[in-house]
């Protein structure tokens, strides 16, 4: 089984408050939350929904890149990575 650990960035909204949360290798993947917390949860339900899309639409979905540093990673589920 192949499993996709995209690396997120959390990049705090200073002016307005809260996170923005951004994936490189999936650009259309822009989210953001509140707490650091529901950044994880707001980031997979993001990535998950941004690989469906491009699943649909048939493009392709890339390998995900190496994590830089201040990056998380981000796990997708197996069946949502499938590529066709």
């Amino acid at each position: 089984m192949h499993i996709f650990n995209f690396p997120v960035k959390f990049k705090l909204d200073k002016k307005e408050g809260g996170f923005l949360i951004t994936f490189r290798d999936i650009p259309e993947a822009i989210t953001q939350a509140e707490t650091v917390e529901e950044c994880f949860i707001e980031a997979a339900d993001c990535l998950e929904e941004a690989i469906a899309g491009r699943i649909d639409d048939g493009f392709i979905v890339p390998e995900p890149s190496e994590k830089r540093r201040g990056e998380k990673i981000i796990t997708v589920p197996s069946q949502s990575s499938v590529r066709r």
